[in-house]
């Protein structure tokens, strides 16, 4: 005590430096927390095609996932030519059953129609198979792989399209967000010369017909830079078409860090 004021000293000092590392820690602890949370990205893995001769009411083909594919999920896109005693009744991989994001039929008389399914956390040898209500015609198969899928919330919410015997273009618009990776199926009523050209910003994965007088399909995706996202396609021929889209959505990163405070003692 000095003139009736009590001198700090040494202790005043070292109390300010105190607090000014706490506010340093507990500034970072909060800058790591709120950051720290980061979603992976989607890639694509592989692509299986299979054409299946008429008379029959299954489709069946096996695929591989790559060994290194991380959270995995399984994409299978059928086309046939469907009535109403022709739909299906169950697809299912070696892992097990597998869901329906999507079905689109064809207007006009022809009836085509294309399918869309997925199952997560598939990895290895998968072979799909495709059941049917009847005995199909002109049915054809493209499994998928794709990698870094989140396992719980795995697709956004699908998106369908159909045109008729006329000129506009395949195309769909699919609800997404940046970063998704958007994925599509078009089938294609046929002609002898028949063909479908991917749309600019696409990855086409295939491309091919089980008998091209009757219809062409082909698979794409697309990583997605907003909340929608078209998947869009060129036929050469005004004729009919049907298609299927969708989002798949990235697995999360590492999870958020725990907020901490360390106290200095000096």
């Amino acid at each position: 005590m000095e003139n009736g004021k009590l001198k700090m000293g040494g202790l005043g000092k070292k109390l300010s430096i105190l607090n000014f590392q706490l506010s340093i820690i507990f500034a970072f602890s909060i800058f790591n927390s709120q950051f720290s949370i980061a979603l992976g990205a989607v890639t694509f893995d592989a692509v299986t095609t299979v054409g299946d001769s008429d008379g029959d009411d299954t489709i069946s083909g096996t695929h591989s996932v790559g060994g290194g594919c991380v959270n995995p999920i399984l994409i299978a896109t059928i086309t046939w030519k469907a009535n109403p005693a022709q739909t299906i009744s169950s697809v299912g991989a070696t892992a097990g059953g597998m869901t329906a994001v999507g079905t689109q039929i064809m207007v006009g008389s022809d009836q085509h129609a294309v399918a869309m399914y997925y199952r997560v956390g598939a990895g290895g040898s998968q072979t799909v198979t495709v059941n049917f209500a009847g005995v199909i015609d002109l049915g054809t198969m493209a499994i998928r792989s794709y990698c870094g899928v989140d396992a719980g919330t795995p697709t956004g919410t699908p998106a369908t399209a159909t045109g008729d015997f006329n000129a506009t273009n395949p195309s769909v618009n699919v609800s997404s967000v940046a970063g998704d990776w958007v994925i599509d199926v078009v089938d294609l009523w046929g002609d002898p010369a028949a063909t479908l050209t991917v749309g600019a910003g696409q990855t086409q994965r295939d491309n091919f017909y089980e008998n091209r007088d009757s219809h062409v399909r082909a698979d794409s995706d697309e990583v997605a830079a907003g909340t929608t996202t078209t998947m869009s396609w060129t036929k050469n021929v005004n004729n009919t078409w049907a298609m299927v889209g969708v989002a798949l959505k990235a697995s999360a990163g590492a999870p958020p860090a725990k907020r901490r405070m360390v106290v200095v003692v000096q």
